[in-house]
């Protein structure tokens, strides 16, 4: 048509329309690439060359959500922490604290969608001297029976139109199991999602 120089006003429209369909589809496909190489980059870490170290647990989460707090507040999402001082762990912080960020930021994406908003309340105990445990729970929309066995499958996701890989929850799990020695399971709290995260305080002494 241009080559005729009969192009008309509707078919450039249309033809404009098609090139910015085709831009927006790479420009999805190009977002999901990358996030599915920054997952599989947090997959890949090697955490047996991170150091274990002794850390304080209440003083520990502060600081973490500290980090996280200016990225959060963007999604909308507030963090409170009810800790006790006292809890000590010797074990990977760095495990533990990209654990913390795949369920803030999880909670931000799928609990409070769009500009709702909401809090994700972090609360931590130490049942017996070797054991403490870490809940995350939110009061968003909750997650469906019929997916609750499934959320910590690879590449499962229910907001995969929106650039989620579904790697999130596996990578965490596969962190608090293997590299933490610990549990992770989703638990009824009447309401929302809660996770509640189960670990040795002496990483050395579990095998």
């Amino acid at each position: 048509m241009v080559n005729s120089g009969q192009v008309r006003r509707s078919d450039l429209v249309r033809g404009v329309g098609r090139l910015e369909q085709g831009l927006q589809l790479t420009w999805q496909s190009l977002h999901r690439a990358s996030e599915m190489i920054h997952t599989f980059k947090q997959v890949a870490v090697d955490h047996a060359n991170e150091q274990q170290e002794t850390f304080e647990l209440q003083l520990w989460l502060e600081q973490t959500f500290g980090k996280l707090k200016p990225l959060l507040s963007r999604r909308g999402l507030a963090i409170e922490i009810i800790a006790p001082s006292g809890i000590v762990l010797h074990s990977y912080p760095g495990a533990l604290g990209q654990v913390m960020s795949i369920l803030a930021f999880n909670a931000a994406d799928h609990a409070y969608p769009g500009d709702t908003g909401g809090v994700l309340t972090v609360t931590a105990s130490q049942p017996t001297p070797e054991l403490v445990r870490i809940v995350c729970a939110d009061h968003g929309v909750g997650i469906a029976a019929d997916l609750r066995d499934r959320i910590f499958d690879p590449f499962f996701t229910t907001s995969r139109e929106a650039g989620n890989t579904g790697l999130g929850l596996h990578i965490a799990f596969n962190l608090v199991v293997s590299t933490l020695g610990g549990t992770i399971e989703l638990i009824d709290q009447g309401g929302g999602a809660a996770f509640a995260i189960e670990l040795p305080t002496d990483r050395a002494a579990v095998n």
